[in-house]
């Protein structure tokens, strides 16, 4: 989330608490009531959408964390055999020049496929007896991790394009509720100036620190 994004909704929570505290002030025929309660709808929605998009941005990076294991393990392997396949000059195993994981996941398949008819040689140069089982499996690994890594991506946008509809919606019912203070309460200035403080979007000022003591004097002697 934007930093703007993020005080943006601070402060329709601070709209939605000072319209709590002063709701008396405003005319019983007036849309004040309902205006907050709106508000503190669009709150809720827009803190549901922020969970949500903290929740998919570390799915992201489970996922990709995921993906790179099961890439460094399927070039491993595949360079081990290509290495191999070399010194017993077996033409067919060639490493991709083009290292997706699209290009990582083909050369996998076929190097599994085309080792069949060859696991013996393979095997008495020091590969385990299930080596293609085991290439099977990292194939498999790095295309879910890959599959899962596109979801969550995909998960992600969704959540941010949820939390942009949803800042629209409360910025124009803000809007409304902006007007109704105008009218009601522009007599009162300490209640104004409480308002612009809620009102106000932006990075809460930072407190000074506290300046040291003076050093004190040595006593006489």
């Amino acid at each position: 989330m934007k930093e703007r994004q993020k005080y943006t909704q601070q402060m329709i929570a601070r709209v939605c608490d000072f319209g709590q505290r002063h709701e008396g002030l405003f005319p019983k025929e007036a849309a004040a009531s309902e205006l907050l309660e709106t508000l503190r709808r669009d709150l809720i929605d827009l803190t549901t959408h922020a969970a949500d998009q903290v929740s998919s941005s570390g799915s992201i990076r489970t996922n990709r964390a995921s993906r790179a294991a099961a890439r460094k393990q399927l070039q491993f392997t595949l360079e081990r055999m290509y290495q191999t396949a070399r010194a017993l000059k077996l033409e067919k195993f060639l490493m991709p020049r083009n290292q997706s994981d699209e290009a990582l996941i083909d050369s996998g398949s076929a190097f599994a496929q085309d080792a069949e008819s060859l696991k013996q040689d393979f095997v008495r140069q020091g590969f385990p007896l299930a080596f293609i089982e085991d290439l099977k499996s990292a194939v498999q690994n790095l295309r879910n991790a890959t599959m899962e890594l596109a979801v969550s991506t995909a998960k992600r946008k969704a959540t941010i394009a949820g939390f942009d509809e949803a800042l629209k919606k409360a910025l124009d019912d803000l809007a409304l509720f902006d007007a109704l203070v105008a009218n009601t309460l522009s007599d009162d200035p300490t209640i104004l100036v409480e308002w612009n403080h809620a009102r106000r979007v932006g990075r809460p000022a930072r407190r000074k620190p506290a300046a040291p003591p003076p050093p004190s004097k040595p006593a006489a002697a």
